[in-house]
């Protein structure tokens, strides 16, 4: 997530909007957690 977060800085994204996309991405994956519990999320 650290990267992902450094390259949309990078890319020209204030923080505070890169912030809000990392936590929409963690969420989502947190989401297909909850529905199948047999989700992994590969690094």
């Amino acid at each position: 997530m650290r990267a992902f977060y450094r390259r949309l800085v990078e890319a020209g994204k204030l923080k505070k909007i890169a912030l809000i996309a990392v936590m929409r991405k963690m969420l989502h994956a947190l989401n297909l957690l909850a529905a199948n519990p047999n989700f992994v999320l590969v690094r």
